[in-house]
Protein backbone atom coordinates (compact mmCIF):
# COMPACT_ATOMS: atom_id res chain seq x y z
CA UNK A 1 0.00 0.00 0.00
CA UNK A 2 1.77 3.08 -0.71
CA UNK A 3 1.60 6.34 1.51
CA UNK A 4 -2.04 8.35 1.07
CA UNK A 5 -2.04 11.82 2.50
CA UNK A 6 -5.37 11.59 3.58
CA UNK A 7 -4.54 8.71 5.69
CA UNK A 8 -1.70 10.04 7.59
CA UNK A 9 -4.36 12.82 8.31
CA UNK A 10 -6.94 10.41 9.90
CA UNK A 11 -4.74 8.28 11.77
CA UNK A 12 -2.77 11.22 13.22
CA UNK A 13 -6.75 12.96 14.25
CA UNK A 14 -7.64 9.84 15.66
CA UNK A 15 -4.81 9.41 17.85
CA UNK A 16 -4.79 12.98 18.97
CA UNK A 17 -8.66 12.01 20.07
CA UNK A 18 -7.86 8.94 21.89
CA UNK A 19 -5.09 11.36 23.56
CA UNK A 20 -7.92 13.67 24.52
CA UNK A 21 -10.57 11.36 25.75
CA UNK A 22 -7.80 9.97 27.75
CA UNK A 23 -6.82 12.79 29.99
CA UNK A 24 -10.65 13.46 30.30
CA UNK A 25 -11.18 10.42 31.36
CA UNK A 26 -8.36 10.43 33.53
CA UNK A 27 -10.21 13.39 35.62
CA UNK A 28 -12.84 11.03 37.23
CA UNK A 29 -10.30 9.32 38.39
CA UNK A 30 -9.54 8.92 42.29
CA UNK A 31 -9.39 5.39 43.71
CA UNK A 32 -8.11 2.32 42.29
CA UNK A 33 -11.46 0.96 42.06
CA UNK A 34 -11.81 3.96 39.81
CA UNK A 35 -9.00 3.38 37.50
CA UNK A 36 -9.67 -0.74 37.52
CA UNK A 37 -13.51 -0.70 37.42
CA UNK A 38 -14.52 2.70 37.05
CA UNK A 39 -16.11 2.40 40.11
CA UNK A 40 -18.69 0.18 39.12
CA UNK A 41 -20.52 2.55 37.38
CA UNK A 42 -20.08 1.67 33.86
CA UNK A 43 -23.36 0.50 32.20
CA UNK A 44 -23.43 -3.27 31.17
CA UNK A 45 -23.43 -3.28 27.52
CA UNK A 46 -20.19 -0.88 27.59
CA UNK A 47 -18.77 -3.12 30.13
CA UNK A 48 -19.01 -6.13 27.61
CA UNK A 49 -17.89 -3.94 24.26
CA UNK A 50 -14.98 -3.10 26.02
CA UNK A 51 -14.04 -6.64 27.54
CA UNK A 52 -14.31 -8.20 24.02
CA UNK A 53 -12.25 -5.48 22.53
CA UNK A 54 -10.06 -6.34 25.01
CA UNK A 55 -10.02 -10.47 24.65
CA UNK A 56 -9.87 -10.05 20.92
CA UNK A 57 -7.36 -7.74 19.65
CA UNK A 58 -4.68 -7.81 17.41
CA UNK A 59 -4.86 -11.80 16.78
CA UNK A 60 -8.93 -11.47 15.90
CA UNK A 61 -8.09 -8.20 13.62
CA UNK A 62 -5.32 -9.66 11.86
CA UNK A 63 -4.06 -13.44 13.09
CA UNK A 64 -7.50 -14.97 12.48
CA UNK A 65 -8.03 -13.71 9.43
CA UNK A 66 -4.78 -14.23 8.15
CA UNK A 67 -5.63 -17.95 9.23
CA UNK A 68 -8.57 -17.86 7.53
CA UNK A 69 -7.22 -16.10 4.39
CA UNK A 70 -4.62 -19.18 4.27
CA UNK A 71 -6.19 -22.19 4.86
CA UNK A 72 -9.73 -21.56 4.08
CA UNK A 73 -13.14 -22.61 6.04
CA UNK A 74 -11.39 -24.90 8.41
CA UNK A 75 -10.45 -21.70 10.03
CA UNK A 76 -14.24 -21.46 11.20
CA UNK A 77 -13.59 -23.98 13.77
CA UNK A 78 -11.15 -21.57 15.88
CA UNK A 79 -14.09 -18.36 15.60
CA UNK A 80 -16.68 -21.31 16.44
CA UNK A 81 -14.50 -22.99 19.48
CA UNK A 82 -13.76 -19.11 20.62
CA UNK A 83 -17.73 -17.99 20.74
CA UNK A 84 -18.37 -21.04 22.60
CA UNK A 85 -15.60 -20.56 25.23
CA UNK A 86 -16.78 -16.30 25.40
CA UNK A 87 -20.72 -17.13 25.68
CA UNK A 88 -19.88 -19.96 28.35
CA UNK A 89 -17.65 -17.60 30.25
CA UNK A 90 -20.75 -15.20 30.58
CA UNK A 91 -23.32 -17.47 31.44
CA UNK A 92 -21.16 -19.09 34.12
CA UNK A 93 -18.75 -16.95 35.13
CA UNK A 94 -19.02 -13.10 34.95
CA UNK A 95 -22.42 -12.53 36.99
CA UNK A 96 -20.94 -14.93 39.78
CA UNK A 97 -17.41 -13.15 39.96
CA UNK A 98 -18.99 -9.70 39.76
CA UNK A 99 -21.45 -10.74 42.82
CA UNK A 100 -18.26 -11.94 44.96
CA UNK A 101 -16.28 -8.89 43.81
CA UNK A 102 -19.00 -6.69 45.31
CA UNK A 103 -19.10 -9.33 48.52
CA UNK A 104 -15.10 -8.88 49.36
CA UNK A 105 -15.19 -5.17 48.12
CA UNK A 106 -12.35 -5.96 45.72
CA UNK A 107 -11.17 -4.73 42.29
CA UNK A 108 -9.47 -6.89 40.89
CA UNK A 109 -9.35 -10.76 40.78
CA UNK A 110 -6.14 -11.13 42.43
CA UNK A 111 -7.41 -9.23 45.48
CA UNK A 112 -10.43 -11.46 45.41
CA UNK A 113 -7.90 -14.36 45.37
CA UNK A 114 -6.69 -12.38 49.03
CA UNK A 115 -10.34 -11.85 50.20
CA UNK A 116 -11.32 -15.38 49.47
CA UNK A 117 -9.07 -17.33 50.90
CA UNK A 118 -7.48 -15.78 53.86
CA UNK A 119 -4.27 -17.02 55.30
CA UNK A 120 -3.48 -18.76 51.88
CA UNK A 121 -4.61 -15.78 50.35
CA UNK A 122 -1.86 -13.85 50.07
CA UNK A 123 0.58 -16.33 48.59
CA UNK A 124 -2.86 -16.93 45.90
CA UNK A 125 -2.00 -13.28 45.27
CA UNK A 126 1.49 -13.28 44.92
CA UNK A 127 1.34 -16.22 42.45
CA UNK A 128 -1.90 -15.35 40.26
CA UNK A 129 0.09 -11.78 40.42
CA UNK A 130 3.39 -13.16 38.62
CA UNK A 131 1.15 -15.75 36.07
CA UNK A 132 -0.69 -12.29 34.83
CA UNK A 133 2.58 -10.30 34.43
CA UNK A 134 4.44 -13.38 32.83
CA UNK A 135 1.22 -14.35 30.24
CA UNK A 136 0.24 -10.50 29.40
CA UNK A 137 3.87 -9.90 28.80
CA UNK A 138 3.67 -11.85 25.42
CA UNK A 139 -0.26 -10.61 25.08
CA UNK A 140 0.26 -7.01 25.12
CA UNK A 141 3.56 -7.36 23.25
CA UNK A 142 1.60 -9.35 20.35
CA UNK A 143 -1.22 -6.15 20.26
CA UNK A 144 2.55 -3.73 20.01
CA UNK A 145 3.39 -5.93 17.41
CA UNK A 146 -0.49 -5.77 15.70
CA UNK A 147 0.19 -1.75 15.85
CA UNK A 148 3.54 -1.83 14.32
CA UNK A 149 2.45 -3.91 11.48
CA UNK A 150 -0.45 -1.99 10.78
CA UNK A 151 1.90 1.37 10.73
CA UNK A 152 3.84 -0.50 8.12
CA UNK A 153 1.38 -1.34 6.12
CA UNK A 154 0.00 1.94 5.92
CA UNK A 155 2.88 3.87 5.70
CA UNK A 156 5.52 1.99 4.75
CA UNK A 157 7.63 2.06 8.41
CA UNK A 158 10.08 -0.89 9.94
CA UNK A 159 6.95 -2.88 12.30
CA UNK A 160 9.51 -2.44 14.84
CA UNK A 161 9.22 1.29 14.82
CA UNK A 162 5.60 1.19 14.63
CA UNK A 163 5.81 -1.05 17.36
CA UNK A 164 7.75 1.41 19.96
CA UNK A 165 5.07 4.45 18.09
CA UNK A 166 2.26 2.54 19.22
CA UNK A 167 3.31 2.01 22.59
CA UNK A 168 4.30 5.65 22.90
CA UNK A 169 1.30 6.47 22.49
CA UNK A 170 -0.91 3.66 24.16
CA UNK A 171 1.23 3.50 27.61
CA UNK A 172 0.74 7.36 28.63
CA UNK A 173 -2.92 7.47 28.24
CA UNK A 174 -3.80 4.12 29.37
CA UNK A 175 -1.65 4.66 32.71
CA UNK A 176 -3.24 8.09 33.22
CA UNK A 177 -6.82 7.41 31.76
CA UNK A 178 -7.54 4.55 33.46
CA UNK A 179 -7.91 1.16 32.20
CA UNK A 180 -11.98 1.23 32.47
CA UNK A 181 -12.88 4.90 32.24
CA UNK A 182 -10.82 4.99 29.27
CA UNK A 183 -11.07 1.86 27.95
CA UNK A 184 -14.63 1.20 28.37
CA UNK A 185 -16.66 3.46 26.68
CA UNK A 186 -13.60 3.86 23.77
CA UNK A 187 -12.77 0.00 23.91
CA UNK A 188 -16.23 -0.90 22.53
CA UNK A 189 -15.88 1.96 19.68
CA UNK A 190 -12.88 0.11 17.25
CA UNK A 191 -14.55 -3.26 18.31
CA UNK A 192 -17.35 -1.87 15.85
CA UNK A 193 -15.70 0.34 13.06
CA UNK A 194 -12.71 -1.67 12.93
CA UNK A 195 -14.67 -4.99 11.73
CA UNK A 196 -15.97 -2.53 9.12
CA UNK A 197 -12.68 -1.19 8.20
CA UNK A 198 -11.06 -4.20 8.21
CA UNK A 199 -13.23 -5.23 4.97
CA UNK A 200 -11.73 -2.76 2.50
CA UNK A 201 -12.20 -5.23 -0.62
CA UNK A 202 -14.22 -7.79 -0.53
CA UNK A 203 -13.11 -8.70 -3.63
CA UNK A 204 -10.11 -10.07 -2.14
CA UNK A 205 -11.98 -13.06 -0.81
CA UNK A 206 -11.94 -14.52 -4.69
CA UNK A 207 -8.39 -15.48 -3.88
CA UNK A 208 -8.54 -17.06 -0.53
CA UNK A 209 -8.50 -20.79 0.04
CA UNK A 210 -12.57 -20.90 0.27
Amino acid sequence: MGFQPVVLVVVVTYITLLILWGVYQGRKVRTGSDFAIAGRKLPGWVAALSERATGESSWALLGLPGAAYAMGLTEIWTAAGCVAGIITAWALLAWRLRDEAEKYNVSTFTEFLEAKHGEQGRILRVISSLAIVFFFFFYVGAQFLGGGKTLHTLFGLKPAIGGLITAAVIIPYSVYGGFSWFFGYLGGQPQLSVRFMAISDPRQAKKARL
